[in-house]
């Protein structure tokens, strides 16, 4: 059985109804709780909106949203169906155009998924690359590295950076352990290339400023306390070819767009063919 609506929630849809006489009229007798024009809302309707267990207060506040999104949508029907001339208003070749559409669509994602091989090889990851490497110039440069933000007066500061910016000593899971507590903020990126603007806005910087700030493998600012270290590890410049591993989610996208497209051209063929067959198609 649904709960009846709270107290604060009827004096809110009261002060909305310059018809609504008094909050008790309203709970026992009447289910009526808007009017617009002869559009009337009902108070199953807004009950089904408001999720139980809510507040009085964020109640009130949702049903007079709701109510408020309900007038505007019966204000603008009425100007429409008085103001548009009649030709508009027919709105039925529009509504069976979007229900061929929708299903049309809904067929092809059910027979795609049916289908669809998302398998990918990594021989046909390389052979797409190696035909299409000049499709993959960068427009900004890729990175790889470790980036650090602490305290500039830490006495971990100076260990800590000499730890980030090397490729030897502890393996990833100890040296994060290390760095994790005396850090404010670390990230490992040395896994999976990015792009530079995403290490620049770990130091709140623009692609511009990290680069201009870039000396050899470093990037170190500072602000107020706060130090903020980056080691590059590894750099592909912006108008260069990445390398393979950079490119393989981009690649794997394609050849299953690929294969889509190439299902839904047989599914249009054979229907064709089986309409031509069965005599349902014929061209006069």
């Amino acid at each position: 059985m649904r709960p009846r609506l709270s107290i604060a929630l009827v004096a809110v849809i009261c002060a909305l109804m310059p018809s609504c006489k008094a909050i008790g009229s309203l709970v026992h007798d009447g289910e009526v709780i808007a009017r617009y024009g002869d559009q009337k809302l009902y108070r199953a309707e807004l009950e089904s909106v408001i999720p139980k267990g809510m507040s009085p207060e964020d109640s009130a506040r949702l049903a007079t949203q709701y109510i408020d999104s309900w007038a505007k949508d019966k204000a603008f029907l009425q100007v429409a169906e008085q103001r548009l001339p009649k030709e508009e208003k027919d709105v039925a070749k529009d509504l069976e155009a979007y229900r061929s559409s929708l299903l049309k669509y809904r067929f092809e994602q059910h027979y795609v998924n049916e289908r669809l091989d998302t398998n990918v090889s990594v021989k046909q990851v390389k052979d797409y690359y190696d035909d299409h490497k000049e499709d993959f110039r960068l427009p900004r440069a890729i990175v790889k590295a470790r980036f650090i933000r602490m305290a500039k007066d830490s006495p971990d500061y100076p260990s800590l950076k000499r730890l980030i910016s090397t490729e030897e000593g502890p393996d990833k899971a100890v040296r994060d352990s290390i760095i994790l507590n005396p850090a404010i903020h670390y990230h490992d990126f040395t896994g999976t290339w990015i792009d530079v603007a995403a290490l620049a806005a770990e130091f709140d910087l623009d692609y511009v400023q990290f680069m201009s700030s870039k000396v050899g493998q470093v990037v170190e600012t500072t602000s107020g306390d706060v130090a903020s270290y980056s080691y590059i590890l590894d750099f592909v410049r912006a108008g260069e070819i990445p390398p393979i591993d950079y490119c393989e989610s981009r690649i794997k996208d394609v050849l299953i767009g690929e294969r889509k497209r190439a299902l839904l051209t047989t599914l249009e063929r054979d229907l064709i063919e089986e309409a031509r067959t069965s005599e349902k198609f014929e061209i006069y």
